[in-house]
């Protein structure tokens, strides 16, 4: 069976099981099934969603061995990621994974732009999924990505400095991660899914981003984080203009104490 088969009958067992139980109002299919699933590395995400007086997180704990047996599954964890809201995984044979959120109707949104329902009982999960979700507006998002992206850079710094080399690794890590988001958010409109997005990004964007790499020593570490210090300047020049962000300038502040160390022949 190729993958894009096995994707499918995966997601026709969990519609039957679901669309037995009268607690179960509506299937979603999310991510990259939406649109025929990228390759064979994609795995399936659904969300089933529980009926107005339905507990999701127990319905969860009720039927997750129902489906586990139904695919074979071969290991199952479990996340509680609110009140309403639970995530099982399933690795099942073949290594292909099941992401199966159950969700209360009260709490579906589309969190993401891809989504089809495929199954709907009563109208009230098209309408859910339809309903604009309580995203942070972008200036928010910016100067939040922003603010964190110079805080990578300062603790990263300091720990490179005090030859903490993995640490700082970690902190270059994140600050790629946040510069990936702003770049996202400006060129994508969105930070959702940036990382995965990140190859797709301009050029440009590439480029810094592929930069923001080092191995655990102090040279390579040194290198990365001034390019990061430049790459932060950069965006600084284009945040400056739009207003998004309170923290334009922050980085030439934080900089300052650690722009010898940072130079090409670093003075200390």
């Amino acid at each position: 069976m190729d993958h894009l088969a096995a994707c499918q009958s995966v997601i026709d067992a969990v519609q039957d099981v679901v669309s037995r139980d009268e607690r179960v109002i509506g299937l979603v299919l999310i991510g990259s099934g939406v649109e025929g699933f990228r390759d064979e590395f994609s795995d399936v995400d659904l969300m089933a969603v529980a009926s107005y007086e339905t507990d999701a997180v127990a319905l969860g704990d009720e039927l997750a061995p129902v489906i586990a047996k139904r695919l074979h599954a071969e290991w199952i964890t479990t996340a509680r990621l609110l009140p309403a809201l639970s995530l099982r995984s399933f690795l099942l044979p073949g290594y292909l994974e099941l992401d199966l959120s159950f969700v209360g109707v009260t709490t579906l949104r589309a969190f993401e732009p891809r989504w089809r329902v495929l199954l709907d009982k009563t109208g009230e999960v098209d309408q859910a999924m339809r309903t604009e979700s309580p995203r942070a507006a972008t200036a928010d998002r910016v100067q939040f990505r922003h603010l964190a992206a110079c805080g990578e850079f300062w603790f990263g710094v300091k720990a490179l400095r005090r030859s903490e080399f993995l640490h700082a690794l970690s902190r270059l890590d994140g600050l790629r991660a946040h510069l990936t988001a702003l770049a996202a958010i400006r060129e994508l409109g969105v930070e959702y899914n940036a990382a995965q997005r990140a190859d797709s990004l301009s050029r440009i964007s590439v480029e810094r981003l592929s930069a923001l790499t080092a191995s655990p020593d102090a040279l390579s570490l040194r290198r990365a984080f001034a390019t990061g210090l430049n790459t932060l300047r950069e965006v600084e020049s284009e945040l400056r203009p739009t207003g998004l962000s309170d923290y334009v300038g922050l980085i030439e502040w934080l900089s300052a104490k650690h722009i010898g160390y940072l130079a090409d022949k670093p003075t200390t």
